[in-house]
């Protein structure tokens, strides 16, 4: 090792941090016999700690710390991270003057403005951390805006289900139809709701009581396209679509057509 290295980290008035992590650097370089080393702040810390977690955990605390090293000029990187990192001459070394860094405690005391004003400050030695200043930690304000509560999420609109439908079924629609006339409802984008469902069994209990079976019914509401479903539209719908019974004929000689007309 380098005794007049390992004297002058001795006698530097460094945080705890910062000599060990300096020590780690010594002990990668001249405990080598090597001028420099490329080394990363995360193997440094597990040199420190010994533990993969602490080490990750404390990954940022010792590169803070080797940056620190590099202002004071105790080690010289030219470059970043990844570049070698050496010991400055130690004739060429700024310690900072630890003395000059306040040591104290602020003691606070909430004033009716809601201002934080330091009452008094207690000496260097009546303080039990170090390198630490402690405040109390300040209160809500009463007149702070509260948090504007969360919005509840929409409800999402009951919409029904094959399933649904077949469990309620009361005029046997055939499974295929129903998958069919809801395919049908999703295309004109028209949801299938309980109360839709509900007006829609009224109206085949209609076409039933006319002769018309549910399963015609149904299916041939989707061959027409309609968005709704009525009874009466599909009623209009038949009438419309049968032929005209044809009239007499008035030059074919029959004239049975004039049997009940009596006598002339």
């Amino acid at each position: 090792m380098d005794n007049e290295l390992y004297e002058a980290l001795i006698g530097a008035d460094l945080s705890g941090r910062e000599l060990r992590v300096a020590l780690a650097v010594h002990r990668l370089t001249a405990g080598f016999n090597k001028k420099s080393v490329k080394v990363a702040a995360l193997y440094i810390a597990k040199m420190m700690y010994r533990d993969d977690e602490k080490a990750k955990a404390e990954r940022a605390n010792v590169s803070r710390a080797i940056n620190s090293l590099i202002r004071q000029r105790v080690l010289f990187r030219d470059g970043g991270s990844r570049d070698p990192i050496t010991f400055m001459p130690v004739s060429e070394w700024k310690i900072d003057d630890k003395s000059t860094v306040l040591k104290s405690t602020h003691c606070v005391e909430k004033v009716p403005a809601s201002v934080l004003k330091i009452t008094h400050i207690k000496d260097s030695k009546d303080n039990t951390t170090t390198d630490v200043v402690v405040s109390a930690p300040a209160e809500q304000p009463a007149h702070a805006v509260a948090e504007k509560p969360a919005e509840k999420p929409k409800a999402k609109r009951n919409t029904f289900t094959l399933s649904n439908l077949l469990a309620d079924n009361p005029y046997g629609v055939s499974e295929q139809v129903l998958s069919d006339w809801l395919a049908c409802r999703e295309k004109l984008r028209a949801a299938v709701t309980v109360t839709v469902w509900k007006r829609v069994n009224a109206e085949l209990a209609k076409c039933v009581a006319a002769g018309i079976a549910a399963d015609d019914a149904l299916a041939e509401a989707q061959e027409a396209g309609w968005r709704g479903f009525k009874c009466e539209w599909l009623l209009n719908r038949n009438r419309s679509s049968q032929p005209r019974s044809a009239g007499p004929d008035f030059h074919s000689g029959d004239t049975s057509w004039a049997n009940d007309l009596g006598p002339l």
